[in-house]
């Protein structure tokens, strides 16, 4: 458990989201700029990436509002998407790597990478975030 306040996890949740969000708009704009520069095979991991970027944008949206009014079930639900979606990141990192040279390099550059490490803070501080939430509510009391 961690020893932080409330305010002072809400404060950081609410910081590592934005950041993501940021991390995620800036992945799709250097993906979109390096669609012309792959085959066929890069284009499709540039759209899923793309896909999966956008919806992860519009859950965080709804994750910021968890986050502020500190919703247990929608936060809850916000880190299954986030491990869903590092876990998908991961996989086409993967599938990319084996397509090897031109397309690894186009499809996962910087930005793509500092979402994932993004995604993994957030999912850290939100679980910290939501026991933390959990404790102070008195609800399911550990040991009677």
């Amino acid at each position: 458990m961690c020893f932080c306040t409330v305010l002072v996890l809400k404060i950081s949740v609410v910081l590592s989201i934005l950041l993501l969000v940021l991390f995620n708009v800036l992945d799709i704009i250097e993906g979109g700029q390096n669609l012309n520069e792959v085959t066929m095979k890069g284009k499709l991991l540039l759209v899923v990436c793309f896909v999966l970027n956008s919806f992860l944008i519009a859950i965080l949206c709804a994750g910021l509002y968890a986050a502020i009014r500190q919703n247990l079930k929608l936060m809850q639900m916000l880190i299954f998407a986030l491990v869903s979606y590092f876990l998908g990141k991961m996989s086409l990192w993967i599938v990319a790597g084996n397509q090897g040279g031109v397309v690894e390099l186009v499809v996962t550059h910087h930005w793509y990478k500092l979402t994932l490490v993004a995604a993994v803070i957030c999912i850290l501080l939100l679980t910290c975030f939501c026991l933390r939430v959990k404790d102070d509510d008195g609800e399911d009391p550990p040991f009677r």
